[in-house]
């Protein structure tokens, strides 16, 4: 009785000591499951409650990835799975197609909205009071899941060696220099090589991480316009990295770096079964010993070309007194039928085959699990990376001396791979160096089950995370990723095209800021430090209060600044808020600037528009090179476009254009693919640098963006194709000309050019006075011609 009572207390004492933790491990790729499924089982091992978050994504899978049954599941369905994704391309044949990456970030953003909208599940998660949160950073729907249910603490998970970009969100500078880059399977440090491994710095910082993560962290704004998946990076408490010191190349770290590689290892091979007979019966047989090659679960054998595989059995053949066992998918193909000394199987048990002692090498796609479990065996290997991370993984142990490295097109060549096999079997030294790495690798101070455990207990307990900050990670690194925050940005918005949509955050004006309004003149403005000098001019000009009709109200509208150096954003932000504290004009609006943007720029003015300034009778939309009499313009608007309005209340006025042909050839700046729009000509549309819309236009237009694919032709597409697919009106009018078109037609005795618009910044406060200047009344006839302006006059 007394010892059930002692049992019951310590079991207690126990359950008070142990914390709570939520993994969230989605079911995408067999290794990720693992990865995380094996992280979960030590937490529970240690006596911890621990809760795996797992969306079906891939209908193939039909485990958990966790052994231990006191790990509790919690299942979520998504509506799409992978497999109905479309085939991946043979990567034997083709290199990884890109556009696979950009559908899979849209496929991860989509199963993130699915759950997030999950308001059950995400109820039962808050109520669980979760001490510390464990996701990978491939798919960090985890990450923004912990923040948006109240998990004060997470760490992220690596499921490889760190590349560059992911060590510099932590605030490392990117070491490419030094250490070769993420898809780099070369230790060479050349020039050219170290050049090469720059711009892949740069591709993967400005092109793939944005297209898949950014893509992913999309469904964050569901919860929090602003958050992005680099600051939830930033925050983590820890990261773990599933690579061993001792294997991956030397680099500078952050503290926040834990190398967890390695995990569970010396438990599984403890376990390791008794080799199977008919694989024993194999060894038994091999003179020299046996070769065992696998290409893990994505790239299957039996998908290579005819030719590569006859090259690798003839490259066997040469090895007589060598067996092989080769991983082949498909029995039926018989593809070693004739050479006695390769063995083939669907599934084989790598484990106990590379820990056999007369295993004498591994031909490897070089994947991190691979990897991990080769150089805990202690075994050479030939490595023959086909893509991701591969390529550094296989450079990575080639640069410890226990690997050769083959490019996947010399498995064509059959004397290249006998010549790496035989240098692989004939020279001790990799063997004698592999079996060298194994033993620091299992006696290094610190195992990573310990590593593992120690340091989630102590995260869940501590705030670790702002002791551990590198100081300039928020300078160099993750504020030219954030939302420009000048002010707060607190007017929420959504722009909805037919396959995209863009959710965006700006600055609203005070209540009842133009509720007096007649007419709103927005104008789109460069987010750039030429912008300012256009935006002074105009201040000094035509935008002056005295030049301003009652009625009439202006802003600049402008986006987030791209590829600026950490310094320049910085001065550009100082900039911004001390000229919106000076004239407090600006409307900003949280997505990028560039050129071909411009149509979410004029989507943004139409929906600021419509929101703060819903009773204005016109919006004018002017570029930030245009020079506007205000004045004549207010005199036009009530002596002829108002009758217009009489007629049709959704007109455009503008300089109209007709009869345009669609630019097909992909090398011109205005190139359009038939994708986007399949007519060979636009419909009448006006140019883009002024023009004038009714406010019942504005909300037509908008209410049919949804129904067009996005084009960057801001003018052709919203003057022209989303104006005729909302009814509305175009005219043509002589308002608008190009400033070096200067005109002093007059009719009705009221000038008729109001505007110019491709004008210099310096030019602005001559070609104002120059519009000033025109008298109908000294005009003979009442109507002149075209004029000489003097710019500098």
């Amino acid at each position: 009785m007394l010892t059930n009572l002692l049992i019951l207390f310590l079991l207690a004492l126990q359950a008070c000591d142990g914390l709570k933790y939520l993994v969230y491990n989605p079911k995408f790729g067999r290794s990720h499951v693992l990865l995380m499924g094996k992280l979960a089982d030590e937490l529970a091992n240690a006596g911890h409650e621990v809760v795996v978050l797992q969306t079906q994504m891939n209908s193939e899978f039909n485990f958990t990835g966790s052994s231990n049954k006191k790990v509790r599941v919690i299942e979520v369905e998504v509506p799409q799975k992978m497999d109905n994704l479309g085939a991946m391309h043979n990567i034997w044949k083709d290199d990884m197609d890109p556009g696979m990456l950009g559908a899979l970030g849209e496929f991860f953003r989509d199963a993130c909205i699915n759950l997030y909208d999950k308001d059950d599940i995400l109820t039962q998660l808050r109520d669980e009071k979760f001490d510390l949160g464990v996701g990978e950073w491939f798919d960090v729907c985890g990450l923004g899941l912990f923040k948006f249910i109240g998990v004060k603490r997470w760490i992220t998970v690596f499921g490889g060696a760190a590349d560059p970009f992911f060590m510099g969100v932590l605030g490392v500078p990117p070491s490419v220099s030094i250490v070769p880059g993420l898809f780099d399977a070369t230790t060479e440090r050349t020039f050219m090589i170290r050049l090469k491994d720059q711009f892949g710095y740069f591709f993967g910082k400005y092109k793939i991480f944005p297209t898949f993560q950014g893509t992913t962290a999309e469904a964050f704004k569901k919860f929090d316009k602003d958050v992005t998946f680099e600051e939830l990076i930033a925050q983590s408490s820890f990261i773990w990295v599933n690579v061993d010191e001792f294997v991956d190349f030397p680099r500078p770290i952050s503290h926040k770096y834990i190398n967890i590689a390695g995990y569970g290892m010396k438990k599984a091979m403890a376990k390791t079964n008794k080799l199977d007979q008919k694989y024993q019966k194999i060894f038994d047989k091999a003179e020299k010993g046996v070769v065992y090659m696998s290409f893990g679960s994505v790239a299957e054998s039996k998908l290579m070309p005819p030719k590569m595989k006859q090259a690798i059995l003839e490259a066997f053949a040469q090895f007589p007194d060598v067996q092989f066992i080769w991983k082949y998918e498909k029995d039926e193909d018989n593809v070693a039928k004739g050479y006695s000394n390769v063995h083939t199987e669907k599934w084989l048990p790598q484990r106990e085959i590379l820990a056999h002692p007369r295993c004498l090498a591994f031909i490897t796609h070089g994947g991190m699990n691979s990897i991990t479990e080769t150089t805990y065996a202690g075994i050479p290997t030939i490595s023959i990376p086909l893509f991701g991370d591969q390529m550094r993984n296989a450079a990575m142990v080639e640069a410890k001396g226990t690997s050769k490295v083959l490019k996947k097109e010399q498995l064509l060549d059959k004397q290249a791979i006998v010549d790496t096999l035989k240098e692989l079997i004939d020279n001790q030294e990799f063997k004698r160096r592999a079996v060298e790495l194994s033993e620091i690798i299992k006696n290094k101070p610190g195992s990573p089950e310990r590593r593992i455990v120690e340091s989630a207990e102590f995260a869940a307990r501590f705030d670790v995370q702002k002791h551990l900050d590198i100081m300039v990670y928020l300078i160099f690194y993750v504020v030219p990723q954030q939302r420009l925050r000048v002010w707060r940005t607190d007017a929420h918005f959504r722009l909805q095209f037919k396959s995209n949509r863009f959710d965006y955050a700006v600055n609203s004006p005070p209540a009842g800021y133009c509720d007096d309004a007649k007419v709103v003149v927005l104008i789109p403005s460069r987010a750039s430090f030429g912008g300012l000098d256009a935006r002074l001019a105009m201040r000094d000009t035509w935008l002056k209060k005295e030049n301003i009709p009652p009625g009439f109200y202006y802003k600049f509208v402008i986006g987030l600044p791209q590829h600026e150096s950490p310094a320049r954003l910085r001065k550009f932000q100082r900039m911004l808020k001390e000229e919106q504290d000076e004239f407090n004009d600006l409307v900003i609006y949280d997505l990028p600037d560039t050129y071909h943007n411009l149509f979410l720029k004029t989507g943004v003015l139409m929906q600021w528009q419509q929101r703060f300034c819903p009773s204005a009778q016109y919006l004018i939309k002017a570029d930030d090179d245009t020079v506007i009499d205000l004045k004549r313009m207010s005199k036009q608007l009530d002596e002829w476009f108002s009758a217009d309005a009489k007629v049709d209340p959704k007109m455009v006025w503008g300089k109209v254009l007709s009869n345009s042909t669609v630019i097909r050839n992909k090398d011109d700046k205005w190139y359009l693919p038939t994708s986007k729009y399949d007519k060979e000509k636009y419909p009448k549309y006006t140019n883009g640098a002024i023009y004038i819309l009714t406010t019942p236009a504005v909300q037509a237009i908008l209410n049919v963006t949804h129904t067009s694919e996005d084009i960057f032709l801001e003018d052709v597409f919203f003057t022209g194709i989303l104006r005729e697919r909302a009814n509305v009106s175009i005219v043509d009018v002589e308002t608008f000309y190009p400033e070096y078109w200067f005109h002093n037609y007059c009719e009705e005795n009221i000038p008729i050019l109001a505007g110019l618009y491709g004008v210099s910044a310096n030019s602005i406060p001559p070609l104002y006075r120059s519009l000033l200047s025109i008298d109908c009344s000294k005009l003979d006839g009442n109507s002149s011609g075209y004029v000489y302006v003097n710019r500098g006059s």
